[in-house]
């Protein structure tokens, strides 16, 4: 019997083209895979800098190979490792576009920020950092409170 007298040819390329257009659209999703530190005192190990900062400003661009490219000014709010302190600013840049892993920060909200490298450093998903209202950046918050009191 040939496909197009089949009945249930139409629906099942149907299903398929969907389960393509789904695949496809959702790649930049599926792109950025990381594995997460476990807990705040191995994320602070593995990382140079570790604070909490509001973003003043944010500014974006594409950049010439068509990336977008995301500057923000920092406000520290709370060292727990690092140069910085209460106050102080600093600039970050991170690649936002599809599997860069950078996280499209807003202006005046407030981050947990993992920091490794030099300034302009770069805010990706896979070191840890996260808006401080997600439960599991309080979490951490409190344990290097903790941690840095243990320090003193």
């Amino acid at each position: 019997m040939s496909n197009a007298l089949n009945p249930a040819f139409p629906r099942a390329m149907s299903w398929l083209w969907l389960a393509a257009c789904f695949l496809l659209l959702s790649g930049n999703a599926l792109a950025c895979k990381c594995a997460f530190p476990n807990g705040a005192k191995i994320a602070m190990q593995r990382s140079d800098v570790v604070l909490t900062a509001r973003a003043i400003s944010t500014k974006s661009r594409t950049n010439p190979e068509q990336l977008t490219e995301q500057t923000v000014r920092w406000k520290v709010l709370e060292a727990f490792k690092g140069r910085y302190k209460t106050g102080q600013s600093f600039i970050s840049l991170t690649g936002t576009s599809c599997c860069a892993c950078g996280i499209d920060v807003k202006k005046q909200q407030t981050y947990l920020l993992y920091l490794s490298g030099k300034a302009p450093f770069a805010i990706i998903s896979c070191s840890g950092s996260t808006l401080l209202s997600e439960p599991e950046a309080q979490k951490q918050r409190a344990e290097l409170r903790k941690l840095q009191k243990r320090a003193r």
